[in-house]
């Protein structure tokens, strides 16, 4: 995107900059860190203090930033990592279930045993796995 740094006083501080909207907010600091350079800074001794003002500004600004989009990408990275997981359990415990009732149903179809002998297994492994 295209947009034009800050004003000051009616005067453009900067020219035009093409910028994600991170490095845009840090461009208009920029901007207005200059401007106070152009109002504040007319002896050197002012301009030099206002130039180490504007160095310091512009490194938090930054730190925050940074901070703020590591925190976002973990976040986001963790969350689909979750996700993910839940979603490959779901699909293999429906997996397991399927498999397991068309087993079942084949065997019962099939006449190889009855419902009766098939319910008496299921009590066996149950009392197993107690």
């Amino acid at each position: 995107m295209t947009r034009k740094a800050l004003s000051c006083r009616g005067k453009r501080c900067g020219t035009r900059v093409q910028l994600s909207p991170l490095l845009l907010c840090r461009a208009c600091l920029v901007g207005v860190v200059a401007c106070v350079i152009v109002v504040v800074g007319d002896d050197a001794g002012g301009e030099a203090a206002a130039t180490a003002a504007e160095l310091v500004v512009v490194m938090v600004i930054e730190v925050v930033l940074l901070v703020v989009v590591v925190v976002v990408v973990v976040v986001v990275v963790v969350v689909v990592v979750v996700v993910v997981v839940v979603v490959v359990v779901v699909v293999v415990v429906v997996v397991v279930v399927v498999e397991v009732v068309v087993i079942v149903v084949v065997i019962i179809v099939s006449g190889a045993v009855t419902a009766a002998e098939m319910a008496a297994a299921a009590v066996v492994v149950v009392e197993l796995v107690k």
